[in-house]
């Protein structure tokens, strides 16, 4: 859903602006749902049978993956590896808590720490980091509020070792809400994949070029979750990532 979410494209946008926001080295974040709340944000319930290989990995972290991928992605930066930092598992042996990293080229790196926790409501934080700049959202996957907010903060290094941040709080209205944009973005895409005569058209304009970036962004992830899920099945193990090349179909008529 976060594909989706107005104030998180926004957030987007601002960091991936290099001019001003400089490179991404690396990006950290922290998602936590209450079991109990699942099923209303649409999550697999972790007692779910479907979920029974994978548990927090193959849904939560998943969420994580598609975040890093639109973030790096956008430079040509690629995920290498990935890997199973820690783990904590419920009474059932299934993971409720991971801690995992996945490293993309040129040395950046997304660090995943994700759980499903009874005692607390649904929390959702990322804390992006270039060179010159850092800056963090909530409610990055799903919006509770109508009105979101993100922050940006620039780095001086003072006196050789002392670092002072100067910090801005955007809001960010909450537009259409996020099911709303799943649909306008199927009947967009379908609607423009084939043309008069019956040929698959070229992804032009931007929001056409958005539904392509979401969905590699989709394949790609479920990529890394294999991935991590290896990881936890060989002891902690780097797992290398094969390089899927994926081209994007256009949808059936």
């Amino acid at each position: 859903m976060l594909v989706c979410h107005h104030a998180f494209r926004r957030f987007l946008d601002c960091i991936l602006d290099k001019a001003k926001f400089g490179e991404i080295k690396k990006v950290d974040a922290r998602f936590d749902i209450n079991p109990e709340n699942a099923r209303f944000h649409g999550i697999l319930d972790p007692n779910d049978a479907a979920n029974e290989r994978r548990g927090v990995i193959g849904d939560l972290v998943r969420y994580c993956a598609v975040l890093g991928i639109l973030i790096f992605q956008r430079s040509g930066r690629k995920a290498l590896s990935a890997q199973i930092k820690g783990v904590e598992r419920d009474d059932n042996g299934l993971p409720n808590h991971v801690v995992c990293v996945v490293n993309f080229e040129s040395g950046a790196s997304l660090t995943v720490d994700s759980s499903y926790v009874s005692y607390a409501g649904t929390r959702q934080n990322v804390d992006v980091h270039s060179d010159s700049h850092s800056a963090s959202m909530g409610d990055f996957v799903f919006s509770s509020h109508s009105i979101a907010c993100y922050r940006v903060y620039k780095n001086f290094i003072v006196d050789g070792n002392t670092i002072v941040e100067l910090g801005d709080s955007i809001d960010v209205e909450g537009g259409t809400h996020q099911e709303v944009q799943v649909w306008r973005g199927f009947a967009e895409f379908s609607t423009n994949a084939y043309n008069a005569e019956g040929e698959a058209a070229p992804l032009v304009g931007q929001g056409l070029f958005r539904r392509y970036d979401s969905i590699f962004a989709a394949i790609q992830s479920q990529n890394i979750v294999s991935a991590l899920t290896d990881s936890l099945e060989n002891g902690g193990k780097q797992i290398i990532l094969t390089d899927l090349n994926v081209e994007i179909p256009m949808m059936a008529r």
